[in-house]
């Protein structure tokens, strides 16, 4: 698992760096909401996400396990399939690990950056790939009549909808 947290003035560091980041997104939008006075001399906590290798993303998985113990799978990670109307379908490592990301965050817009960071583990840096647009078409084949779950959201990235 992999994570940090940091000490820093608010001040110090750029809103759009702190919007990019879950938890500290969400505590902003909790302070937003429900403000409190922050002086001069007062630090900030960032408690840092990094994704599904993550605490909270091994959280979230537990969680998930508990809850749909006795529901059918429709990701099976351990078979590396995925399972719909019955039917089995085999899937890459990399199209597991893009569809289990994009199932966490599901009904949300997921930039192909975020994609490449938290799936690939790499930096986008602004090189021209469609690494990511492969691993998405190829996906789309496999789902069959639900492709249309995985969708292309113009502008900014992928959004996956139900697949139970």
């Amino acid at each position: 698992m992999r994570g940090f947290s940091s000490l820093c003035q608010p001040q110090d560091v750029s809103r759009s760096l702190l919007r990019s980041d879950p938890v500290t997104a969400a505590w902003m939008d909790h302070l937003r909401r429900a403000p409190v006075q922050i002086g001069e001399d007062d630090y900030w906590t960032l408690v840092n996400d990094f994704g599904p290798g993550s605490i909270d993303g091994w959280l979230s998985e537990v969680v998930g396990r508990e809850l749909a113990a006795d529901e059918p799978k429709v990701l099976d990670p351990a078979a590396r399939r995925l399972v719909l109307d019955g039917r089995a379908v085999d899937l890459s490592r990399l199209e597991l690990d893009v569809l289990r990301h994009l199932q966490r965050r599901e009904g949300v817009a997921v930039t192909r950056e975020e994609l490449l960071r938290e799936v690939w583990r790499h930096q986008w840096t602004g090189a021209s790939s469609n690494v990511v647009e492969a691993v998405v078409s190829g996906l789309r084949r496999k789902m069959g009549d639900r492709a249309a779950s995985l969708e292309t959201v113009r502008g900014v990235g992928y959004r996956l909808g139900p697949l139970d």
